[in-house]
């Protein structure tokens, strides 16, 4: 999914009905204010997207190094906000040290496998969804939190307050354990 359809939903859901239509692709009558509209809610997506990752669902990622007795932090795809673990060609953890720039292994590895939790970087509107697959966090979820952020830019601070709560309890319902309902027995003597 894309981005912009997040934007649609989000503009949809606070009543921008002609900005919608505009990032939908239909023609709009003032293209430039409806350009300024879209930039503002990408701004709100972002920042949105990194409540998520930061707050709720974080995104995970994976790195492998080649022969490296240590690995700076810098050297890695993304912002690692957490080192989940490091593991060796057959899967066993490696022993070592973090420190707050990097990591230094015991002894010198053929092959390291880095998994990390990371802060997503600035997106636009063309780029796809970072929480497809393998992930909880659905597409209505991202547009309550860009709804909350783009009503908390423009000063609708008590209308924010309403978005950013139904935003917290989508993301807080998505991310609950699914599984099936089980009422009790009843005795019926």
């Amino acid at each position: 999914m894309k981005i912009k359809e997040i934007l649609t939903m989000a503009a949809e859901m606070l009543g921008m009905e002609e900005c919608a239509a505009y990032l939908a692709g239909n023609a709009a009558d003032r293209p430039d204010e409806r350009e300024a509209e879209v930039k503002k809610l990408l701004s709100a997506y972002n920042r949105a997207l990194q409540e998520l990752a930061t707050d709720f669902e974080p995104l995970l990622t994976a790195d492998t190094f080649t022969d490296r007795s240590s690995l700076e932090f810098s050297e890695l795809g993304r912002r690692p906000l957490d080192i989940v673990s490091c593991k060796d060609a057959k899967g066993d953890d490696i022993p070592g040290e973090h420190s707050i720039t990097g990591m230094t292994f015991a002894r010198p590895q053929a092959s390291a496998t880095v998994v990390y939790r990371y802060l997503p970087s600035e997106r636009q509107a063309e780029d796809e969804f970072e929480y497809i697959y393998g992930y909880r966090t659905t597409p209505r979820v991202a547009a309550l939190g860009t709804a909350a952020e783009f009503l908390h830019a423009a000063g609708a601070f008590s209308e924010a307050a309403d978005m950013r709560s139904r935003f917290h309890k989508a993301a807080l319902a998505a991310l609950r354990p699914k599984g099936r309902l089980v009422l009790p027995g009843r005795n019926w003597t």
